[in-house]
């Protein structure tokens, strides 16, 4: 984060006027050219990155080595899988879509802001734990950080229409979080 403000000198970056057409419509609803369809583009592509994202995990050899990766690389490395391999192909895929997010992320404040987004690395973390996945690796599903996400944005959608204020919004987000990961603990144990 730090060296994003550096290099954009802590300022917002605007992209030329040339993108604004296509990528100012990019996470507009309505599209004059897209009559039949009242989703905007983004949530298109959002959609199919869960569904490759599912179908890699649930259905590939890579996503079984993940998992495998994820739970114990001592065992999987014993296993036969090539963990180093497996694990670089995951930092280069999330890297991939962390990509893909700050795009969209632009498209929607039409401009490039080196400090927006600050604290959502909790949310993101609930989303997963909340969805099933451990935080000791090894189970979670893709499906499931979808919902444990649709729960956060329930979380905060409300307690912005109750009018509450920001401390009391981070206090009960807080409270699901440790809930969440004291329910994985005795998941775990049990």
């Amino acid at each position: 984060r730090g060296v994003a403000k550096w290099l954009g000198d802590n300022q917002t970056v605007n992209y030329p006027a040339a993108a604004e057409g296509w990528l100012g419509d990019f996470m507009t609803p309505y599209r004059a050219d897209w009559p039949w369809w009242q989703l905007a583009p983004g949530i298109l592509v959002a959609a199919a990155v869960v569904t490759a994202c599912h179908l890699v995990l649930a259905r590939s050899v890579f996503g079984r080595q993940c998992y495998a990766v994820g739970s114990n690389p001592a065992a999987a490395r014993l296993c036969g899988v090539r963990v180093r391999w497996v694990q670089a192909g995951v930092y280069a895929l999330a890297g991939l879509l962390a990509g893909l997010a700050g795009f969209m992320e632009m498209a929607r404040l039409h401009q490039g802001d080196p400090t927006t987004a600050g604290g959502r690395e909790l949310d993101v973390i609930a989303a997963v734990v909340i969805g099933g996945a451990s935080l000791s690796g090894g189970t979670g599903t893709v499906i499931g950080t979808v919902v444990g996400a649709l729960i956060m944005g329930v979380l905060r959608s409300g307690s912005n229409q109750l009018d509450w204020p920001t401390y009391a919004q981070e206090i009960i987000i807080g409270a699901v979080i440790v809930a969440a990961v004291a329910l994985d603990r005795l998941r775990s144990r049990g």
